[in-house]
């Protein structure tokens, strides 16, 4: 489990893997750098914490938790979200087939009153989709996943300079060496983050601004075009005026995040 100045949230991400129907074989945590009290709470758990002196980033945590564990399967899990407790029971047996390398849950929210909540399930959660059978993924994601550690290392684990798309990035190398990812509706995820307008926006930016952060008008105005269809249509659809204006001002937010930061001299890679 990585963590970064999740005080609020640590303790049940953790009770939700200790509570599993198939106890996990190993637990501990990465802290990247929290200034809050994050690892006491790790510490008082009696979880084993491993701390980065200094904040290094989703890339750098995640690969140093891989090259930690010791057995053949790792059960990623953000410090914001909880697993139901039969998440492993649910994800283990689609390994059988051995050219699979993850299998993620669906993420849901806990929390749907506020209008940055809603907007949040329905365009980064996308818990309007319909339960079915396992699906392929095009993208690697981790905020509730269960993967093999072999394949990981052979294509040469998480690339330890990205601060962000990480995930995305080691997915491409696996389906690069024919590796399946997968995404199964009914292994839930829950997030129990307070659903923040500014930092749900930035995690929409950082979901989708790229490995490169790339800029281009042919990317700004299709992000403006899918700001309007689907994603303010099915604001819309629901009655839900105000989230609709979030769907509309989203691509001009990600635009501008991206912007700054070249100005800043910031950079996904370190």
């Amino acid at each position: 489990m990585p963590c970064c100045n999740n005080e609020d949230t640590i303790v049940r991400s953790v009770q939700s893997l200790r509570e599993q129907s198939i106890p996990p074989g190993e637990l501990f945590v990465v802290d990247d750098g929290s200034t809050d009290s994050s690892r006491q709470k790790v510490e008082e758990l009696g979880v084993e914490l491993l701390a980065n002196k200094k904040n290094q980033g989703r890339g750098y945590t995640r690969a140093k938790a891989m090259e930690r564990a010791k057995n053949d399967f790792v059960l990623c899990c953000d410090a914001t979200n909880i697993l139901e407790n039969d998440f492993l029971e649910k994800a283990l047996p689609y390994f059988q087939d051995t050219s699979v390398a993850s299998v993620s849950g669906h993420l849901r929210s806990t929390d749907t009153k506020s209008t940055t909540a809603r907007w949040r399930s329905r365009h980064l959660f996308n818990e309007d989709v319909k339960p079915g059978p396992a699906r392929p993924c095009k993208m690697l994601i981790t905020y509730g996943t269960l993967m093999r550690r072999n394949p990981v290392m052979a294509v040469g684990n998480f690339d330890p300079t990205l601060t962000h798309t990480e995930d995305n990035e080691l997915g491409l190398r696996l389906h690069a060496k024919g590796y399946k990812i997968l995404g199964v509706t009914d292994a839930i995820i829950r997030s129990i983050a307070e659903p923040r307008f500014w930092k749900t926006l930035e995690r929409y930016w950082r979901w989708y601004a790229g490995i490169d952060e790339k800029l281009s008008i042919k990317n700004y105005m299709h992000s403006i075009k899918a700001s309007i269809r689907p994603m303010a249509e099915k604001d819309l659809a629901k009655g839900d005026w105000l989230a609709a204006m979030i769907s509309l001002l989203c691509p001009h937010y990600c635009t501008w995040k991206t912007i700054t930061r070249k100005l800043s001299g910031q950079k996904n890679r370190k």
